[in-house]
């Protein structure tokens, strides 16, 4: 063996050998380069849902109004406090019919049943549109869901912000230490009321932002105490004069939603005592049908 071919064969090892030392090892040209190019990869990565994006929204929105969604995606989303912004929800929503149509598609091409073509092709038509569904009757759930809570949370609410207006503090102040405290859909509607002020947005526009965002009467009455708080010199009496009102309005509430499952719960027993009864009176009015029939 030539020198020259052993010492590049002992210039490789020893390469090789020191590589893998952490202190000789030099890092990867991509791991270098991460820090510089990974907001550039990133937006690569998404530069199909950037441009698939607004035929989702103006598509979505569309199919929104034939399921009788008559309110903004935006908006929906705000009041449910979704993670998700418009763009990616609907992203996400035509990925998982996309989906949704495919796996039809094979499943009912892997079942050893014929069935009629103009059958199958409904049935892999209507998957999608299906799954379209259960995404906007998840987000009206949701929806609902946090509207009931902040029904709910919005008594003691109240009941804290006439106590902490009551010991001298501002409105703003009272609602950024509130919604710092709590941990529910209420904490966080005043989480973002905090938001909007901080961002520039006068108190009272960002009060009526939130009863806008949220139109139930508790919180359109307490936007409308609070909005008062430069005219009036007694606001914490107000306030609390209104949550008084609040809870008074959430324990009818409660009663009448007590007296409607209390029906509910009467609606399988009638079903169960009637059907029998029927039963036992279609006995003899068959028998008279038969004795009339006979004469």
């Amino acid at each position: 063996m030539s020198p020259l071919i052993t010492g590049l064969l002992l210039w490789t090892g020893a390469g090789l050998l020191l590589s893998s030392v952490g202190v000789v090892r030099r890092p990867a040209l991509t791991t270098r380069l991460r820090p510089y190019l990974v907001a550039r990869l990133e937006d690569g990565a998404c530069v199909g849902r950037r441009r698939l994006a607004p035929l989702g929204l103006v598509v979505g929105e569309r199919l929104g109004r034939l399921l009788r969604s008559t309110e903004p995606l935006e908006r929906r989303l705000r009041r449910a406090h979704h993670r998700l912004d418009p763009a990616a929800f609907r992203f996400r929503q035509f990925s998982h019919a996309v989906l949704g149509l495919a796996l039809a598609g094979v499943v009912l091409a892997a079942l050893p049943i014929g069935l009629d073509p103009r059958v199958a092709g409904a049935l892999v038509l209507l998957t999608p549109l299906a799954v379209f569904g259960a995404h906007e009757h998840a987000l009206a759930g949701a929806d609902r869901r946090q509207t009931r809570q902040v029904g709910r949370e919005l008594p003691v609410l109240a009941e804290q912000m006439a106590m902490l207006l009551a010991s001298g503090r501002s409105v703003s102040a009272v609602i950024a230490q509130l919604g710092e405290r709590g941990r529910g859909p209420g904490a966080a509607d005043l989480r973002r009321v905090t938001r909007r002020i901080q961002q520039g947005v006068d108190e009272r526009d960002a009060l009526r932002e939130w009863s806008e965002l949220r139109p139930t009467p508790g919180v359109r009455h307490l936007v409308s105490v609070l909005t008062l708080s430069r005219e009036a010199t007694d606001l914490d009496r107000l306030v609390d004069q209104e949550a008084t009102t609040i809870r008074a309005d959430a324990h009818c509430e409660l009663l009448a939603e007590l007296e409607r499952r209390a029906q509910q719960v009467w609606v399988p027993v009638t079903v169960a005592t009637l059907l029998p009864g029927s039963l036992l009176l279609l006995v003899p009015f068959l028998d008279a049908l038969r004795l009339f029939a006979g004469a």
